[in-house]
């Protein structure tokens, strides 16, 4: 018998005939039990060094795709300018949906992008905070209660949302986001996000060609304003509101969005005001334009 075995497995002597004890002894139990932990503490290790190698290997061939699909689609500005002519919003939306510009785009379910239909210019642009869940499903802006709300406030103005070939361009209002995606942990979107959508948001101006735009909510904001009025980030929204600023050369008015409206009832009267404030301008701008 080796001196190395637990002494609960040599031989034993019982009313004086040695033989083997019948059952093991509660210090051999617990030596079994010690490496049966062990085998399994074994087993953990090499499953988490298959994990970290299948990680590693996984972000690779994320980036051979992304560089498969191309440089163009990873940045913003250079898809947008290859867009061919004649055929603006199909490749705009195809653009976006290939978009990897920023960091919002890793884990969204789809972009939240949804072209005019039919493709007509618009007098109000009406610019939204980042999607939520609900606007991602539905796959287009302002989708749920806080749709039902704007629907309201633009129906006072006379305006719809989903304007037709009927209408003139003083009746239909295109709604956007700030971003088009909406990450899988939901976060704020940080200032290089922001610009990093820009380009996508100045095409859909030139296509939309609108007299005024209405940026509701803090993001919306900051992303109009961070050139001409870097402070705009810091400031709180009511500082923002009740004045007419310009983008691209276009006026813009700051306004409470229709999410934080459903929130606070208070301040409805005060998002009224800002859309009276949109509409003169509007007016006073056809006035100028003339017939």
């Amino acid at each position: 018998m080796s001196d190395s075995e637990p002494c609960c497995k040599r031989w034993v002597c019982v009313s004086g005939s040695p033989r083997r004890s019948a059952r093991p002894c509660r210090l051999y139990r617990l030596y079994r039990l010690w490496r049966r932990l062990l085998r399994r503490a074994d087993a953990r290790r090499h499953l988490w060094r298959c994990q970290q190698r299948s990680g590693r290997w996984l972000r690779r061939l994320c980036a051979s795709r992304r560089f498969a699909a191309g440089l163009a689609s990873t940045d913003a500005s250079e898809a947008l300018m290859v867009l061919p002519d004649g055929q603006d919003w199909p490749a705009l939306a195809e653009a976006v949906s290939r978009c990897q510009s920023c960091e919002l785009c890793r884990g969204r379910r789809a972009p939240v992008f949804a072209p005019p239909q039919p493709p007509l210019p618009a007098d109000w642009l009406v610019l939204g905070e980042p999607p939520d869940d609900e606007e991602e499903r539905a796959g287009a802006a302002f989708a749920g209660p806080t749709g039902q709300l704007l629907g309201n406030m633009l129906r006072a103005l006379g305006l719809s949302r989903q304007g037709g070939a009927a209408q003139t361009a003083a009746q239909r209002a295109y709604l956007t986001n700030v971003v088009k995606c909406r990450p899988a942990v939901l976060r704020v979107p940080q200032p290089q996000e922001l610009r990093a959508c820009q380009p996508y948001l100045s095409r859909e101006i030139a296509l939309v060609r609108p007299k005024v735009i209405l940026a509701m909510g803090r993001f919306a904001a900051q992303s109009l304003l961070q050139d001409s009025l870097p402070e705009a980030a810091e400031l709180p929204l009511g500082k923002l509101r009740g004045q007419t600023y310009h983008y691209l050369g276009i006026p813009v008015v700051v306004t409470y969005h229709p999410g934080y409206l459903l929130r606070s009832q208070a301040d409805k009267a005060r998002a009224w005001a800002d859309l009276c404030r949109a509409a003169a301008l509007v007016q006073a701008a056809a006035a100028t334009a003339g017939p």
